[in-house]
């Protein structure tokens, strides 16, 4: 007697919604989805997944637009890949202001030192520390909190800074002028 075979046919799983992401070099850039069973390819013809899972951390080494491609593993079948897009930004101090004038006058105007909340964004990495320093190497002030506020509570005269960050370090100058002194 003839042997019966019983073929169950399911269709492909739906392909994941993922939006693209931006970050740094060099840097965990999160890409998510709220799909299951999501495998993550370098390249839309690659054979095996570099990740897996509905969160990976890809690090990119060089700047530029990049592609990663997402897919549903399900019952033995994979969804159509989609390509999820990249921005990976390189760090550029030329878009790093610092302030280097400070008027301790209490007019409102330039009264204290602070990073700008602009400079938060960057590809230099998570704020550690800064440090002011007088012309002698004497610390004046320094602090963790990447919203410090120093005071300029010191003589007029011309302080030096190190800033730093987990990717890079600034240095400069800070100009104090009190007008009565």
């Amino acid at each position: 007697s003839p042997a019966i075979i019983k073929i169950i046919v399911t269709s492909a799983p739906e392909a994941p919604a993922i939006e693209g992401a931006e970050g740094c070099v060099n840097s965990d850039i999160p890409l998510t989805t709220g799909a299951a069973n999501v495998v993550w390819y370098s390249a839309k013809e690659d054979v095996e997944p570099a990740y897996t899972g509905s969160l990976i951390f890809p690090v990119f080494k060089t700047p530029g637009e990049h592609e990663v491609f997402a897919a549903v593993h399900q019952n033995g079948c994979e969804s159509e890949r989609i390509a999820v897009p990249v921005v990976v930004k390189e760090f550029n101090s030329d878009n790093m202001f610092i302030p280097n004038v400070i008027t301790p006058n209490n007019d409102s105007k330039n009264d204290s030192w602070e990073l700008p909340d602009s400079n938060l964004e960057n590809c230099a990495g998570k704020f550690q520390k800064v440090m002011v320093y007088n012309r002698f190497g004497k610390v004046v002030f320094t602090s963790n909190d990447v919203k410090f506020n120093w005071a300029g509570d010191v003589p007029s005269g011309v302080y030096f800074y190190t800033m730093f960050f987990d990717a890079s370090k600034f240095e400069g100058s800070i100009s104090v002028f009190k007008g009565s002194e």
